[in-house]
C-alpha cells in the first residue's frame, strides 16, 4: 500500500504496510527473530544500512501476538474517530505509549494531571516483544529523576536533574550530540531530547538485560547501568545479596555446549535471561545459568553439587558462567582466548580438533532438524526483507557464497575486528558456516578449504 494513511473502511493486510510521507517511518507486520508470531510495529527507515537491525521502535500488540500471517489492521465501523473532519487535534498517538524505545521529541516521565506515565518497558527477549520485568519511568513522587524498576522494585535511580544532567548518569548527556531537556512543573515531569541537525536518527532503548542503548548513524552505544560490582553511588539500589557473592564475582556469558545435569527453575515464557540471572545470583550453589527455550525465555541453572563442563564454541547456546578463584567449572575453549579466567581443561590442539567436532555435531543435529531449520531460515530472510531498505541485498546467503567464491570473504567481517589480526580465524569460521548451508556438495566448500595442507 503506497500510502501513509489508513481510513475507516480500509484494510491493511499482512504483509502490506504503510509508509510515512517523508519515507522515514513504516507501519508493518513483522516476526522478531525466530518467532512465528506476527506483530504490528513502526520501523525507523533512515538508519545507516550498515547498522540496521530490524528492531521496531514501537509495537502495537506486544502482549497479544497473532499466530500467523492472516492479520488485518482496520478501523471498525463501530468507532467514530472523526466522522466529519471537524476535530483538528490529535486524539491518540503512539508517541504517548512507547514500548522499549523513545525517539527525539518523545517524553519519558509522568503527567500528574492525568496520571499517564511515559515509560519504557523491556522486551522479554529479542524474540519476544511482550512486556518484560524492567521499566524505566519518572519518579512517582515528583522529583526530577528517572527510576528503573524490576518487578515494581527500584533497580536503578538516575539521580536528580541538575545543571543539564543527572547526578548518577553524566554519560546520558554526552553521546551523539543529544540535547536533553527536563521539564518539571505542577502538571508534568519528563525527560525529552532533540538531536543536532547532522544526525539522521538517534533512538534510546532499554534492552532485555537492563542496559540502555543509544543508536545513531555511528552505531550502537550500550550502557550497563548496574554491573555486578556496582554500588549505590552509581545509582544502583543495593539489594541484599548472600554472603557468598561479592563485587569481585561476576557471570560471564559464553556461547557453546553445556554438559551436566541442570535444574529447571522456571518454565515461564515470560521469564527473561535477566530474571534468570537474578535468581542465580541469589542462589549460592548456582554456578551457571541459561534460557530454556530457543526464544530466550525460561530459566535453567547448574549448581556446584553437579558435574558441569562447558565447551566454548562458535555455535550452541548462550550460557552465563560464574567466574571466581574457587569456581569448579571445567571450560573447554575452541578458537577463543585461552587466557580467559576460569578452570580450563587442557587439550592438545584443542582449537582445530574441537572446531571439527563442533562442526560435525552441528551438521548431525542439522540433519535431524532439516525441516525446522528451513522454516527458521525462510522466516529469517522474510523478516530481514521486511525490515530492510530497497538498497539492501535480497539474499544474504547468496552474497556470502559469491564473496567466498571470489576470494572476498573478509568483506563479511565486522569492522570492529579489522585491527584484531584475526583474518584467518574469521575466514575459517565463514568457511565452516558455508559447509552446512547447502545440501549439495557441489555448492559448498570442502574440508580442505577449512584445513589446507
Amino acid at each position: 500500500m503506497d500510502s501513509d494513511t489508513l481510513s475507516q473502511g480500509d484494510e491493511l493486510r499482512d504483509p502490506r504496510f504503510l509508509t510515512s510521507a517523508n519515507k522515514i517511518f513504516s507501519l508493518q507486520f513483522f516476526s522478531p527473530g525466530t518467532s512465528k508470531n506476527r506483530y504490528v510495529g513502526i520501523f525507523y527507515q533512515s538508519l545507516d544500512t550498515r547498522h540496521t537491525d530490524c528492531h521496531p521502535v514501537w509495537v502495537a500488540n506486544r502482549n497479544n501476538p497473532l499466530p500467523d500471517a492472516s492479520g488485518i489492521l482496520m478501523i471498525t465501523d463501530s468507532v467514530e474517530v472523526n466522522p466529519d473532519g471537524s476535530i483538528n487535534r490529535t486524539l491518540w498517538q503512539s508517541f504517548d505509549f512507547p514500548t522499549d524505545t523513545i525517539l527525539p521529541g518523545m517524553k519519558l516521565g509522568i503527567n500528574f494531571r492525568t496520571g499517564h506515565k511515559w515509560s519504557l518497558t523491556s522486551w522479554v527477549s529479542d524474540d519476544v516483544p511482550a512486556s518484560g520485568s524492567l521499566t524505566l519511568s519518572g519518579d512517582p513522587n515528583g522529583s526530577s529523576q528517572l527510576i528503573m524498576w524490576w518487578q515494581r522494585n527500584p533497580y536503578w535511580i538516575s539521580g536528580l536533574w541538575q545543571y543539564g544532567r543527572f547526578d548518577n548518569s553524566p554519560w546520558l548527556t554526552n553521546v551523539y550530540g543529544l540535547d536533553y531537556s527536563y521539564i518539571s512543573n505542577e502538571n508534568e515531569s519528563y525527560l525529552t531530547y532533540s538531536v543536532d541537525y547532522h544526525e539522521k536518527i538517534v533512538k534510546l532503548s532499554i534492552n532485555t538485560t537492563g542496559w540502555i542503548s543509544v543508536t545513531g548513524v555511528a552505531g550502537v552505544t550500550d550502557f550497563n547501568l548496574c554491573p555486578f560490582s556496582a554500588t549505590s553511588t552509581a545509582g544502583c539500589v543495593n539489594w541484599m545479596l548472600p554472603e557468598c557473592r561479592n563485587s569481585k564475582h561476576q557471570f560471564i556469558g559464553s556461547r557453546g555446549f553445556a554438559y551436566g545435569h541442570s535444574y529447571t527453575f522456571n518454565k515461564n515464557y515470560n521469564m527473561s535471561i535477566f530474571d534468570c540471572g537474578l535468581e542465580c545470583e541469589h542462589n549460592c550453589s548456582c554456578i551457571a545459568y541459561a534460557s530454556i527455550f530457543e526464544n530466550g525465555t525460561g530459566c535453567k541453572i547448574w549448581t556446584n553439587d553437579t558435574t558441569f563442563t562447558f565447551s566454548e564454541t562458535l555455535i550452541g547456546e548462550n550460557v552465563y558462567i560464574f567466574q571466581t578463584e574457587n569456581a569448579s567449572v571445567s571450560i573447554i575453549h575452541t578458537g577463543r582466548d585461552t587466557a580467559k579466567k576460569g578452570w580450563i581443561l587442557p587439550v592438545a590442539s584443542a582449537g582445530g580438533a574441537l572446531l571439527v567436532l563442533s562442526f560435525l555435531l552441528f551438521c548431525i543435529l542439522r540433519r535431524f532438524r532439516t525441516k525446522a531449520a528451513e522454516e527458521v531460515l525462510l522466516h529469517t530472510i522474510r523478516t530481514r526483507e521486511k525490515c530492510s531498505t530497497a538498497d539492501d541485498i535480497e539474499n544474504d546467503m547468496s552474497q556470502a557464497w559469491e564473496l567466498w567464491i571470489e576470494g572476498r570473504a573478509l568483506e563479511l567481517m565486522d569492522t570492529t575486528l579489522e585491527r584484531t589480526n584475526q583474518e584467518n580465524e574469521v575466514t575459517r569460521t565463514i568457511t565452516v558456516g558455508l559447509l552446512c548451508v547447502q545440501d549439495s556438495a557441489a555448492d559448498r566448500p570442502s574440508m580442505s578449504d577449512v584445513f589446507p595442507c
